[in-house]
């Protein structure tokens, strides 16, 4: 048997980032082991090693609570990258229509940032009608969208260089991607839904609740946690909007609260919605007032927690009473007048004790740029 060592040899993150999608299988599920007298000499604890394989190519890396090396390993994911880090750069986007957005520049832009994580919340492609019945036509259907969009020259260059450096890629569906304009899973046949649900599947390979698509990404320093705002959902109206369940389903209501009410070192919590929570548009949360107000209750009073979404094709922000909301759409969408792109999108970077939003926008009045301390937990 033979054990890994670092003393004075160097790391190429980078590499080993790469590396590790191919590692990960095989070690999946192996013990950790502790080395008491390599802690003393490396000057750490909490390291944990792997005996390394046979070949060369298959090495666990160990990792270290303090972060001065920290590299995920088999076993682990993506998000162990971040969890030691003392700041993080999220981009975010939603809404791009290749049909009438074929070159789309603002992933170029995106790109150049370098971010730890891109966000992508929701109409990610558009179906070409809205009337789907036929899961055996829906399914493929979207297929080909997301098969276009993936191809799309800057977006590929974009989530090519994410997977090389380890850097995660969250998304969830709105409408345009699942069923089509203001549709809901929750007044089609499970069949139909359940297709749509798999084609995002099989584009993005989400993290999964069971078969569910909402998740929680605990990255340290940021969870995020993703809702499935239109699988459970039904068409707005007294008796959905009566009904404390609404939106989510009792199943993901559940859950969620679970989720929040677990302990967690991040200091932010985003809360990443298709829709909008507030009302800015024709959809949001605010048409199923006992579900809003549920949400509502959850995330009041909780500094570093807020909502984002997208849907509208526009970048705007509001505090309700200290429940935050930042949206940001139209990263590929034509715009009313100038008919070009919109380019839409977000840079947020967290550290410690602040979050810095930078909104960005073709439009004068879509550039948004401010800083909100978690000490005062509120819109400048």
């Amino acid at each position: 048997m033979r054990w890994l060592a670092v003393l004075s040899t160097h790391l190429d993150l980078d590499r080993i980032r790469a590396a590790r999608r191919v590692i990960d299988p095989i070690f999946l599920n192996t013990p950790l082991y502790q080395c008491g007298s390599l802690e003393h000499r490396l000057g750490y604890t909490d390291w944990s090693y792997l005996p390394i394989a046979s070949s060369p190519a298959t090495i666990r890396i160990c990792a270290t609570s303090r972060g001065a090396i920290t590299v995920a390993g088999a076993g682990g994911t993506q998000e162990q990258d971040l969890r030691d880090r003392g700041m993080m750069k999220i981009a975010v986007a939603s809404c791009t229509k290749i049909s009438d957005v074929p070159k789309q520049p603002v992933w170029a832009e995106i790109h150049k940032e370098k971010p730890d994580v891109l966000l992508l919340v929701g109409d990610n492609v558009y179906l070409r009608y809205d009337n789907h019945s036929d899961p055996a036509k829906l399914e493929p259907g979207l297929g080909r969208r997301y098969a276009e969009q993936f191809a799309q020259p800057q977006f590929k260059a974009l989530i090519s260089s994410l997977k090389d450096r380890g850097a995660p890629v969250i998304a969830i569906y709105d409408d345009h991607d699942f069923l089509g304009n203001n549709r809901y899973g929750g007044d089609v046949s499970p069949a139909l839904r359940t297709a749509a649900r798999a084609a995002f599947v099989n584009a993005f390979q989400p993290k999964q609740t069971g078969k569910a698509v909402y998740s929680v990404a605990r990255l340290g320093l940021v969870d995020i946690v993703t809702l499935d705002g239109r699988f459970y959902r039904k068409a707005p109206g007294p008796l959905q909007g009566s009904r404390p369940d609404a939106f989510l389903g009792a199943r993901q209501w559940k859950w969620l609260e679970k989720k929040l009410a677990q302990p967690t070192e991040a200091k932010y919590t985003i809360i990443m919605s298709g829709s909008t929570f507030h009302k800015f548009g024709d959809e949001s949360w605010e048409q199923y007032p006992a579900a809003f107000n549920r949400l509502h209750g959850l995330i009041k009073g909780r500094s570093g927690t807020f909502v984002l979404s997208g849907d509208i094709h526009k970048n705007t922000v509001y505090d309700d009473d200290g429940v935050m909301e930042i949206v940001t759409s139209g990263a590929a969408r034509l715009g009313i007048t100038n008919r070009g792109p919109r380019k839409n999108y977000g840079i947020l970077t967290f550290d410690d004790e602040h979050m810095q939003v930078d909104l960005r926008s073709l439009q004068v009045h879509g550039r948004l740029k401010f800083t909100v301390p978690l000490s005062a937990w509120a819109l400048p």
